[in-house]
């Protein structure tokens, strides 16, 4: 069950096959933004969703970003995003809930409804089928299960891409130290 879970997030997440559900990511019809991750970018992709859709909104990006992520911090040098309280709980990135995924593509980051943003669907159903091709006692079986998925209210969700360099170096803006207007390299 683990690896039908899987292949359904990547297909939510990534879809581009003709057998998938369309991808949030892979879908045009979220608007996208381009810019050096910093705290301030995060600020305005939060501020670009539709206050209504804010309430039960969520960040989701791979999971290989989360150490850029996690140094965000604000004037006052406080970390933008805190730790689980514990392991069932997921980490906030400035209040907000922030889910990793290995299938989200790198450089981005999403926020949005995504309840209300994405409409999934699943019949519930998991079916079984026997490999015809294989024999006693090494008998393998085949599970599948219809899924789809696609984009619903594209005002709910928006795409943040953090710029990057050809090595994968995240270009990052300068930091403000204290309040004083000093920027200083990261």
């Amino acid at each position: 069950d683990d690896e039908l879970r899987k292949l359904e997030e990547r297909s939510f997440v990534a879809g581009v096959r003709h057998d998938e559900p369309q991808g949030v990511f892979t879908s045009t019809a979220y608007e996208r933004r381009k810019a050096a991750l910093s705290l301030d970018a995060v600020i305005e992709l939060i501020y670009s969703v539709q206050p209504a859709h804010r309430q039960r909104a969520t960040f989701i990006a791979n999971s290989v970003d989360y150490r850029d992520l996690r140094q965000l911090k604000d004037v006052d040098s406080r970390f933008a995003m805190q730790d689980a309280m514990t392991r069932m709980d997921d980490p906030h990135l400035l209040g907000y809930p922030i889910h990793f995924s290995e299938f989200v593509p790198r450089f981005h980051l999403a926020f949005g409804n995504m309840i209300e943003g994405y409409l999934s669907t699943n019949n519930g159903k998991t079916k079984i089928v026997r490999d015809p091709f294989t024999r006693k006692p090494l008998v393998q079986f085949h599970a599948t299960r219809a899924v789809g998925g696609a984009p619903q209210d594209a005002s709910a969700i928006k795409i943040l891409e953090f710029t990057h360099d050809e090595r994968g170096t995240v270009s990052r803006e300068p930091e403000m130290v204290g309040g004083l207007g000093e920027a200083v390299s990261a």
